[in-house]
């Protein structure tokens, strides 16, 4: 063991979902931190972890990740498929976050898990891979972030390219890509959710490259004008 580092119970939660049913799931990672600054961070692992909220909030273990997950979400079309991204895609011994000729493309995915009705999860097939589609949409190393489902199960994740450029990346619940929107290179989006009550989608994001501002914005769905009518009524 590397006594120049020290464990972390938890590095940071990232992604986090709760499913209605006395379950909260996030993502994390499991960081060794360095005790001297000129050692770097080290990613062990990773996974998805389950709070039990009928429990006494009893925390567990649910997936294991061999790099970790970021973005989590539940809230599609079948309420026991839940969905995460994955992006810290090669061993800590190699990868380099800021040298963006360093990645693993095959890693960088959403994947998807089956709930089973003691809070435990399957991982299914994967339902998107970058190199699923042309190479344009996801150049060189992209980083996969929060990601929400939408009102039609459509997943919408944040999509950072080589810390420089922001867009949203929109796939349906097949895994099929749709389309992306620009967000240019000032801010990088990290998260995203989509709220049904409104129908528009709030997220943050901070400034790129030094992550030292954030703002949050929000865009409007179809549904807003909807959701207007139906509060008049």
């Amino acid at each position: 063991k590397d006594s120049r580092l020290v464990d972390t119970a938890f590095a940071g939660p990232d992604g986090l979902y709760a499913d209605g049913k006395g379950n909260m799931y996030f993502t994390d990672i499991d960081l060794k931190v360095p005790i001297a600054a000129a050692v770097p961070p080290q990613i062990k692992s990773g996974g998805i972890f389950r709070i039990n909220l009928l429990d006494n909030d009893n925390i567990s273990l649910v997936h294991f990740g061999q790099y970790g997950y970021d973005g989590i979400d539940g809230n599609g079309g079948d309420p026991n498929i839940i969905v995460a991204t994955n992006s810290v895609d090669i061993n800590i011994d190699e990868w380099q976050p800021f040298n963006n000729s360093v990645s693993n493309r095959t890693n960088i995915y959403i994947a998807q898990f089956e709930q089973q009705s003691d809070g435990s999860l399957i991982e299914l097939e994967r339902l998107f891979s970058i190199d699923d589609v042309d190479q344009t949409y996801f150049p060189t190393k992209p980083f996969l972030d929060g990601m929400t489902y939408d009102f039609d199960d459509n997943i919408w994740f944040a999509t950072q390219i080589n810390h420089t450029e922001s867009r949203l990346s929109i796939i349906n619940n097949k895994g099929v890509f749709l389309g992306e929107i620009l967000l240019g290179n000032e801010f990088s989006i990290a998260a995203i959710n989509y709220n049904d009550a409104d129908g528009y989608y709030y997220g943050g994001m901070v400034s790129i490259p030094l992550f030292r501002n954030g703002k949050y914005f929000r865009i409007p769905s179809i549904n807003v004008d909807k959701k207007k009518r139906m509060k008049r009524s």
